[in-house]
């Protein structure tokens, strides 16, 4: 929620400006109202890639709106963080910050 509040605020719109229906915690909860109702909703490219594929869902451009959000690792320190963990982190860092 925090991305998408700062992207709108970059273009001088409150969250309050606009109408909504319903907040869900979930993506997939918000995905599958939107299946059923006809609503808009902000969720994650990665999300929807069989429903835009499909064609159930189709995704708007907002002209000069991006919304990008940070995604930390979080691990425990020691002898755990060698080996396959840290391929993994290196696949993720460098699959994941691509533009899509």
């Amino acid at each position: 929620m925090a991305a998408i509040k700062q992207a709108l605020a970059g273009k001088g719109i409150k969250m309050s400006d606009l109408k909504t229906s319903i907040q869900l915690g979930g993506t997939e909860a918000l995905k599958n109202f939107i299946l059923v109702d006809d609503s808009m909703g902000f969720l994650p490219m990665r999300s929807v890639a069989k429903e835009l594929t499909s064609g159930s869902l189709v995704r708007l451009f907002v002209e000069g709106l991006t919304i990008t959000r940070q995604f930390y690792f979080v691990q425990r320190h020691g002898d755990e963080n060698h080996g396959l963990n840290n391929v993994f982190v290196k696949f993720a860092k460098n699959y994941y910050n691509i533009k899509l």
